[in-house]
């Protein structure tokens, strides 16, 4: 009803004066105008079909033409699918109402949605001209240029938005995301500052802020940010996690530990949360208490898989694994249609050597499950586990059958097919899983490597892995393949310094990891470090399972500094 009201307040406003008969007659057409929009307002209300009300805009138009009535029946079009029409109306109404900024604005918006920029820079350059003062106007105008990487246009706009218009947080929040996509951080820095003075508490600002004194590794000021959006929202998980993150990262764990849980004693069953304490617990080495938080979490939320997952793994490296065994099988006692703790049972009785009880496991599953992509999937690696190649992919590969757009299923396979030798068959599921998931760092660092190893597109096996370390910068396994690519591509020195990082951050002796180092020390003249490292690489030969052309590889190397193999 208060928009009718509006309506009919305009119309009386952009009536000129008249004489008394032209006044009577004005105010007819304004009664019938009236009449026309509650009853069109009714319609809509009904949510009637948009082609039976389009009449009642037409005569509204025709009987007492308005900004707002043009700007309602271009609506309405739209949603009947009538864009040409939409279109014209409201370019009709902009020649009619020139000093109207409305009418052209939502025209450089559709011009815009179409992606006719083109059209859409005219339109919004035209609103700009009716309104010069309009915040709006400028945003718009200036996402455009954005989108185009015209800079120049970009901060050129912003002056003038500046001069024209009052200075806003508006204003500066987009001048200083602009610094921020281009990575001037200082300029950017300034701009916030400047948002804020109009503004103190604006929470994007100081989110805007937070994140860019994070890109300039000014870690102490973006966690004094977090801390001031969370006195704004002291109840905001997001805050709370960025801000616990921000804290880890600083490497101030009992900070990080003592938010979290503050966090979880308000959501005792939130499986992130959960995630988040009990990994800091065990980094600091305190896994019983971990696991006490991961009990009370599975009671508080029994059926959630996450939690059950952290609590068994939790009772593994506890030596508890009977523990776990028993977790499991109540689990599936009272979820036997959940293949997740099949699944992790017959892993565990796969690592105690009770070979047969993990295939009998999947085997039950199947009988609950019997179109469970991850049990193929789960049965699929104990058969690659036991030497069983040709089961192995058949599994692998009716699990992407019955889930064909599952990332880890797609990129299970390709790995087995890799590791079979047929790379070039597996490289077609990994691209495909990399498209359904283009930031898991798995998958690119999996795909990278394998490019790097094999000495193929290695430029693109280079981009690849630093994506993956994107996303975790500190795994020492995408290090040792960044490294290994530099040394393919000769570059060894620089090689060095990031395989020597690889090896401080790497908890469990690793082969390969021995033989990369290894090589480049004997390509930099060190070949007593070499053979250091070669030895090293032997010892532990059989503790992982290598591709043959892996294990040739750190022999021959051996032997190439004189050590013997076996």
């Amino acid at each position: 009803m208060k928009r009718v009201f509006c309506f009919l307040t305009i119309l009386l406003l952009l009536t000129p004066w008249t004489s008394p008969s032209e006044a009577q007659t004005t105010c007819e057409k304004t009664i019938q105008a009236y009449t026309y929009v509650i009853e069109a307002q009714h319609l809509r209300m009904k949510r009637v079909d948009p082609r039976r009300i389009l009449p009642l805009y037409e005569e509204i138009i025709r009987v007492l033409p308005a900004p707002q009535s043009y700007i309602d029946y271009a609506h309405m079009l739209l949603e009947a699918g009538r864009l040409k029409k939409a279109l014209a109306i409201l370019e009709d109404g902009t020649q009619r109402f020139p000093k109207d900024s409305r009418l052209p604005f939502l025209l450089g918006e559709i011009y815009l949605n179409l992606g006719k920029k083109n059209q859409a820079l005219f339109y919004l350059n035209r609103a700009l001209n009716a309104d010069p003062k309009n915040q709006g106007i400028y945003q718009k105008l200036a996402e455009l240029y954005l989108k185009d990487k015209n800079y120049d246009a970009t901060f050129a706009l912003f002056e003038e938005w500046e001069k024209k218009a009052s200075p806003s947080s508006l204003l500066y929040i987009t001048w200083g995301r602009t610094y921020l996509a281009i990575g001037l951080y200082s300029q950017a820095l300034e701009k916030f500052k400047e948002a804020l003075k109009h503004n103190p508490e604006d929470e994007e600002t100081l989110k805007y802020m937070a994140l860019t004194y994070q890109l300039m590794k000014r870690g102490d000021k973006a966690i004094e940010t977090y801390k001031k959006l969370l006195k704004l929202s002291p109840a905001s998980p997001e805050i709370t996690d960025q801000l616990g993150r921000l804290y880890l990262q600083e490497g101030q764990k009992k900070e990080a530990l003592k938010l979290y849980m503050k966090l979880l004693s308000h959501h005792p069953g939130h499986p992130q949360l959960v995630d988040r304490v009990v990994s800091i617990l065990v980094s600091m080495s305190r896994k019983e208490e971990a696991l006490k938080i991961a009990d009370q979490a599975l009671k508080a939320n029994k059926k959630n898989l996450r939690i059950l997952i952290i609590k068994g793994t939790l009772l593994e490296e506890l030596g508890k694994k009977r523990e776990a065994l028993k977790l499991y099988a109540q689990f599936i006692k009272e979820n036997p249609q959940e293949p997740t703790a099949y699944v992790e049972a017959a892993r565990l009785y796969w690592k105690e050597g009770k070979h047969k009880k993990a295939f009998e496991m999947l085997r039950k599953a199947l009988v609950s499950n019997p179109d469970s992509p991850m049990v193929y999937n789960a049965l699929a690696i104990l058969h690659s586990e036991a030497g069983e190649k040709e089961k192995a992919l058949a599994n692998a590969a009716y699990a992407v059958v019955l889930n064909p757009k599952d990332p880890q299923l797609l990129f299970s396979l390709g790995a087995m097919l890799e590791r079979q030798g047929k790379w070039k068959k597996g490289e077609k599921f990994l691209k495909k899983a990399l498209e359904l998931s283009p930031r898991n760092p798995s998958i690119l660092n999996y795909l990278g490597y394998m490019y790097i190893d094999r000495g193929v597109k290695l430029k693109e096996g280079i981009a690849l892995v630093k994506k993956a370390l994107r996303v975790k910068p500190n795994n020492p396994y995408y290090l040792d393949s960044l490294a290994w690519g530099l040394f393919k591509l000769g570059k060894a020195k620089e090689a060095l310094k990031i395989q020597r990082r690889a090896l401080k951050l790497v908890k469990k002796a690793n082969p390969i990891i021995f033989g990369h180092m290894a090589a480049i020390y004997k390509a930099l003249g060190m070949k007593k470090k070499a053979r250091e490292c070669y030895r090293k690489a032997l010892a532990h030969l059989n503790d992982k399972e290598l591709a043959p052309w892996e294990k040739e590889e750190i022999i021959s190397g051996a032997k190439s500094v004189g050590l013997s193999w076996p």
